[in-house]
């Protein structure tokens, strides 16, 4: 028995729904919301709040001795000088965020393992595509979800050295003097925040429960970079560590930063394309799999 349409009460939809700007960020809005909502989660900020605690006093007591020793032996001091070697606060930030990149790759994980492999199991997604939701804003708004619990992470403490950096130097002498550090470790950050934040989402829509995207998510880091670095050691080559994620932002570091670290040896530019090539393929895995999910609404 076929339902029948009463013409004069309904009418076909004739005219086109609108893709609202807004869409992803409301997606994302909600998704922050749920993931503060539970509490437990947020002892992973712990440990890097801990280190952040501590760098903000090397830093507020390097500024404090560079100020006194410039003081009493004038600014050409050789202990001055010396002072001021202790005070790169791109050096501490990266040093910072290399002591706490396991707990912060954690935080990443499991705040953005479940985001697309949830909306597959319970069907969400059915809805989703049904309203004026675009595959590009879907994609958008959960990146946005995961890269404001990575921002919290990475970007935020960073930030925060930089702001006591500012205000404990003398004479805003960091601020005049040092500008170009500021971007450099801001990019730095946003840069760490995209390349997990992209991969971990592409294993995410892959995945088909929350469990295994975060198994795999921060499986694959560790083991990559374990690869790398037992090759390097084996075969004596430096450059073989180009493969882990790890491995290049310490070459960024170098690049962007002009830190010191042991076994850089490859060109900045094979960095870059690794990097590309990583947030590359998580962009055409997501693009293959939300597209799936879109056609199925």
């Amino acid at each position: 028995m076929r339902a029948s349409t009463h013409t004069e009460l309904y009418r076909r939809f004739e005219g086109t729904l609108r893709r609202g700007f807004w869409a992803p960020f409301v997606l994302a809005r909600s998704g922050i919301r749920t993931g503060l909502r539970s509490k437990k989660p947020l002892m992973l900020f712990a440990i890097p709040v801990l280190h952040l605690v501590t760098t903000c006093f090397m830093v507020n007591m390097a500024f404090s001795l560079e100020s006194d020793l410039a003081s009493e032996l004038g600014a050409k001091g050789e202990l001055a000088a010396l002072a001021r070697t202790f005070t790169k606060v791109e050096g501490q930030i990266v040093n910072l965020l290399n002591t706490t990149q396991f707990f912060t790759l954690i935080v990443l994980a499991w705040y953005g393992a479940g985001l697309i492999a949830d909306d597959r199991r319970v069907k969400a997604h059915l809805l989703y595509f049904a309203r004026p939701l675009t595959r590009v804003g879907y994609i958008l708004g959960k990146l946005l979800v995961v890269g404001a619990f990575g921002a919290l992470a990475i970007v935020a403490p960073a930030t925060i050295v930089l702001l006591v950096a500012v205000f404990s130097s003398p004479d805003w002498s960091f601020l005049r003097e040092r500008s170009e550090v500021i971007f450099a470790v801001e990019a730095y950050a946003l840069a760490w925040v995209l390349v997990h934040a992209v991969g971990i989402l592409a294993i995410s829509s892959l995945a088909k429960r929350k469990n295994h995207a975060l198994v795999a998510a921060v499986g694959l880091v560790v083991l990559t970079s374990a690869v790398a670095e037992f090759l390097a050691e084996v075969l004596d080559d430096n450059q073989l560590r180009v493969i882990s994620v790890f491995g290049n932002f310490d070459a960024l570091a170098v690049a962007w930063l002009g830190v010191a670290r042991d076994g850089v040896t490859w060109p900045i530019e094979r960095t870059y394309a690794a990097l590309a090539g990583i947030v590359l393929v998580s962009l055409a895995v997501l693009a293959r799999q939300v597209g799936r999910m879109e056609r199925e609404a």
